[in-house]
């Protein structure tokens, strides 16, 4: 029953997303169209937007990859930020699991990444987060944080809410 309930809001989220209002990430100079029960909160240099039962999130912010990296950006912010760290999970090092490219609606072209757990709770691998990396036009690299902690209907919810309505800030 939670499972079809949880389905049920994924769809209301969706359907509610086309209705929201647009968010803009002044520090990232990009915008998106949040669901209208959706909350903005800003911590320190990174700005995210959370779900209503702050289950999941997308946080948004400028990287410290070199200028241009993009097409690597996947790869690159594991290599630097996650190979070899301490992970939110003891034992079980956090992993790059799929990498590839990624278009918005607005013609924004980038890569995502699924980061996450070799050996997740249900015994295959598990997606903790999707990241998305976007350049800006002074070559700086915007990542996109799709917190989804194993959940695939969050996933496909929030990369639907990245890829209809991301777009840079002039």
């Amino acid at each position: 029953m939670k499972k079809v309930i949880s389905h049920i809001a994924f769809a209301v989220l969706l359907t509610l997303h086309a209705q929201g209002a647009e968010v803009t990430f002044p520090r990232a100079d990009v915008a998106l169209t949040a669901p209208d029960d959706w909350t903005y909160v800003e911590d320190g240099q990174k700005a995210f937007l959370s779900n209503p039962d702050k289950t999941g999130k997308i946080q948004v912010f400028v990287t410290h990859l070199p200028k241009g990296e993009v097409k690597n950006g996947a790869q690159a912010y594991y290599d630097t930020v996650f190979k070899g760290a301490s992970s939110p999970r003891p034992g079980q090092p956090v992993v790059l699991l799929e990498k590839g490219d990624f278009e918005t609606a607005s013609g924004l072209h980038g890569v995502k990444g699924a980061f996450g757990y070799a050996q997740g709770k249900n015994g295959g691998p598990e997606v903790w987060t999707w990241r998305y990396f976007f350049p800006r036009p002074d070559g700086q690299i915007v990542s996109l944080c799709s917190f989804v902690y194993g959940d695939e209907e969050r996933a496909k919810a929030q990369e639907a809410i990245i890829a209809e309505s991301l777009r840079l800030l002039p």
